[in-house]
């Protein structure tokens, strides 16, 4: 009776459930560092046009924000050479680049 437990195998732990590319991250982003994009929530609404992106930064408002933080991430470093950014540029993150470098190059 009692000697069939002793024999079973150790519980095996839960496999992580991965849904966003967060979930991959082997570091940790400072929140002063990341930006919530308004009006877009997870799975409420798409983000797969460039030109919803590219629309997104249409009030000088949201412009002012959005550089404003990239100024701030520039003048606490050292000495800045450049910036370099990665978008998956098939999707509304692209036209949201290019209309934030756009704005910020203006600047």
């Amino acid at each position: 009776g009692g000697v069939v437990g002793r024999f079973a195998p150790p519980p095996t732990p839960a496999a992580p459930v991965v849904q966003f590319w967060n979930d991959y991250a082997q570091f940790q982003l400072p929140p002063r560092n990341l930006r919530l994009i308004s009006g877009l929530h997870k799975s409420v609404a798409k983000f797969d046009c460039y030109s919803q992106g590219y629309d997104l930064l249409a009030s000088t408002e949201d412009q002012e924000q959005y550089t404003d933080d990239l100024r701030r991430l520039l003048e606490a470093a050292d000495s800045p050479m450049g910036v370099q950014m990665f978008v998956d540029v098939d999707s509304g993150f692209g036209g949201l680049a290019e209309k934030y470098l756009q704005v910020f190059r203006d600047d």
